[in-house]
């Protein structure tokens, strides 16, 4: 063996002596152990670490462990260097509720146990809850572990009971059903000699587990509602209102909700939880079912048990009627008839397809090999747990917490800034192709069509806002990127956080822009979608913006007017708009009283929001207005022009220059906004008064003989009348 394996396995067997506190595993106490030079025990170290194999505490002295036995021994995922032990251990310590090692909890099963959470923490003794789903799906081991997530977070007491009661057994007696859950007074009925509880009394102040509840008819529901409705229960012969219990009610059912309930009785249990088909579960959950059943039979039987990956992957693959009850079922008789076996050869527990139910086996038949070449052997021990045997194909599915782990842990390395971002920018190519074309497990509370509505119109919102053209890819990844990350639930430490802020920060210097469009996702992550947003999202979005390299920037000229008035600016903008006919003007109305410090204040606000690369025409009407510009503050790489005496043609000029692409120096260079003022003064013509018009139908000759006999008759200028013919 060489000398570098033997410091690993010198460094397993002491961690899982010592495990981590006591033991300090050091390059100075293994180089006198062997008897090796110390340089070159921290040389063979120092590569284990980077294999993934060995722990790194930098303190001083720097001190080792073996990663896979303190994975197996706290059931974590762990990084492979950390800045003190009580980092590591802080790590390694975050309490686990009753749920978080329920197979499936952050996939096939995570919305439903996020409703369970939601109904225990309700105020007033919690919400009733009723579980669907098919036989064997797994209603009743949720509801145990349902009671038992109430007990750890202290909602009910170590002490409380959970009562199991399954309804069909008294389906076809409702007084004895009655009786059974109420309790029932002495002389209530023939028999009732003495005084008895029920069930809702002997679960009071811990949780009643009502099964196969669809065989309560229509009396024996109703007899629930007093509960329901009021928290007071009344035992058969009581005479009084009845006394009050606290208990939390837990119902499940096999049958359709509408079809088999009382709808008075169903609007009472606000809580309705579907519980997935084993066919419906996704196939690590069921490769993890399969070992977790084999581990359980490892325990019973006190012996190691040897099974061939194709009874795994059959298994895996197989259809059950009865879901996870039969698949349970099949793993206990293969276990039986290997078990059988090894007592008649006196050989170690081996598990074969020939061990399994004929009626499986019988199944496979006629259908394409499922079982796959790999023929060998996974050997189950009883000190295995099931996260010790998958946890790797557990991270793989986890493909976002991968991702950053590595990234954290290359942010520990003694690269340069260009090869870490560099690098940290694959793993993002990597993990996005991950997200876009992986399988998409139904595990997200809102659906990944909705996100990509959302975001596709929040995406053309910041185009237009920030000046950028997108791919037409952005919005996918970015749908199934927040819809996969709403399963992920990783208590990062505070130096892991660190690492990322510091990593997001060294991206984003000198690129306020990019900073910008950051933000405003992160704060649609948060506000429109109600997601929880953490230093992951940051960078995850940070590198990807900075790396795709189709955005383009848009070199868009701004148009600003600016006016006095309630709504002078924002007039002239919307006619100019609807002209044009698209958002080119933007307007500022000013009170007539506004302050220029004012002014300034809000165009740096604007400025702050929108791109104007490509420079910024204000068009003022008079005043302050004029010397404006004064007031931008900070650093300006963009051309600024200011026309005044502002007008709607004026306006007009410019936004038709602007969507014609026009550059900035042959707008404000356009003749039509060099015209200088017009002064013009129009005078009302001379006004003919008591004038006669003479007309005729037969020509003019007529209507000139009606004048020459009115100017004989009246004494008045030539002037004064006036002939007209009309035809």
């Amino acid at each position: 063996m060489s000398i570098k394996l033997e410091l690993l396995s010198a460094i397993r067997g002491l961690t899982a002596e010592h495990r981590i506190v006591t033991q300090l595993t050091t390059a100075e106490s293994l180089a006198q152990q062997f008897s090796v030079q110390r340089n070159t025990v921290s040389h063979y170290l120092n590569q284990l670490v980077k294999e993934n194999r060995i722990i790194k505490i930098n303190t001083r002295p720097v001190i080792f462990f073996d990663k896979e036995t303190l994975e197996k021994q706290y059931q974590c995922l762990l990084a492979n260097e950390y800045a003190s032990i009580a980092e590591l251990e802080s790590t390694m310590t975050v309490k686990q509720d009753a749920f978080s090692r329920v197979i499936g909890a952050e996939d096939s099963l995570y919305r439903q146990i996020r409703q369970l959470k939601s109904a225990a923490f309700y105020p007033g003794g919690g919400l009733p809850v009723l579980l669907t789903g098919p036989t064997g799906s797994g209603k009743s081991f949720l509801a145990r572990n349902y009671y038992q997530y109430c007990v750890d977070k202290g909602i009910l007491k170590k002490e409380s009971h959970f009562i199991h009661f399954n309804c069909a057994e008294y389906a076809d007696n409702p007084e004895l059903l009655a009786s059974s859950l109420f309790g029932y007074k002495r002389g209530a009925f023939t028999g009732a000699t003495q005084d008895k509880t029920g069930l809702f009394d002997e679960a009071d102040q811990g949780m009643l587990f009502l099964d196969e509840v669809h065989r309560l008819d229509s009396k024996g529901q109703e007899k629930l509602f007093g509960y329901l409705d009021n928290g007071l229960i009344s035992p058969i012969g009581e005479t009084k209102k009845g006394h009050p219990v606290a208990v939390r009610l837990v119902f499940a059912t096999t049958e359709d909700i509408q079809s088999n309930f009382l709808k008075t009785f169903i609007r009472r249990i606000p809580v309705q939880i579907e519980i997935p088909s084993l066919d419906n579960r996704t196939n690590l959950e069921k490769k993890q079912l399969v070992l977790h059943f084999y581990l359980q039979q490892v325990k019973k039987v006190k012996q190691t048990i040897n099974v061939s990956r194709q009874v795994i992957s059959l298994l895996s693959a197989q259809k059950f009627e009865s879901n996870v009850g039969q698949l349970q079922n099949s793993v206990i008789l293969s276990v039986a008839n290997a078990l059988a076996r090894s007592v008649r050869t006196k050989q170690v527990i081996t598990v074969r397809l020939s061990d399994l139910p004929q009626t499986l086996l019988q199944l496979n038949v006629n259908q394409q090999p499922i079982t796959g070449p790999d023929k060998s052997i996974i050997c189950l021990k009883i000190t295995d747990s099931l996260y010790g045997i998958t946890h790797h194909a557990e991270s793989e599915r986890n493909q976002i917490k991968t991702t950053f782990s590595r990234i954290i842990q290359l942010a520990r390395t003694k690269i340069t800034n260009e090869e870490r971002l560099k690098t940290c920018q694959d793993e993002i190519a990597t993990l996005c192709d991950y997200l876009v074309f992986g399988k998409v497990d139904k595990n997200g509370d809102l659906p990944l069509n909705f996100l990509k509505n959302l975001l596709a119109g929040e995406i053309q919102m910041i185009e237009q806002k920030l000046g950028m053209q997108f791919n037409g890819n952005t919005v996918v990844l970015l749908a199934h990127y927040f819809y996969n990350k709403q399963s992920l639930h990783w208590g990062l430490t505070n130096h892991e956080r660190d690492i990322l802020k510091e990593l997001t920060q060294a991206v984003q210097t000198e690129d306020t822009q990019l900073q910008s469009l950051v933000t405003t996702l992160l704060m649609i992550a948060e506000q429109n979608i109600n997601l929880p947003v953490d230093a992951i999202d940051a960078l995850f979005l940070t590198l990807y913006f900075k790396q795709i390299t189709n955005i383009s920037k848009v070199e868009r000229i701004r148009c600003l007017v600016l006016a006095h008035g309630y709504s002078t600016a924002s007039s002239m903008a919307n006619v100019v708009n609807k002209m044009v006919g698209s958002q080119v003007v933007d307007a500022f109305d000013m009170p007539i009283d506004i302050s220029p410090q004012q002014i300034g204040e809000q165009i740096n606000q604007y400025l702050s929001d929108k791109n104007v690369s490509g420079g910024l025409i204000m068009l003022v009407d008079m005043g302050s207005l004029e010397d404006v510009h004064r007031y931008i503050k900070g650093y300006i790489d963009f051309p600024i022009g200011i026309i005044n005496n502002v007008s709607t043609q004026s306006v007009l000029t410019v936004a038709s220059e602007i969507q014609q692409k026009n550059d900035f120096e042959l707008i404000m260079q356009d003749p039509q906004l060099q015209i200088t003022q017009q002064v013009k003064v129009l005078y009302p013509s001379e006004v003919h008064k008591n004038v006669i018009i003479t007309c005729c139908l037969t020509g003019i000759g007529t209507a000139k003989q009606i004048k020459a006999l009115h100017a004989t008759r009246i004494r008045f200028s030539d002037q004064c009348i006036r002939v007209r013919t009309f035809m």
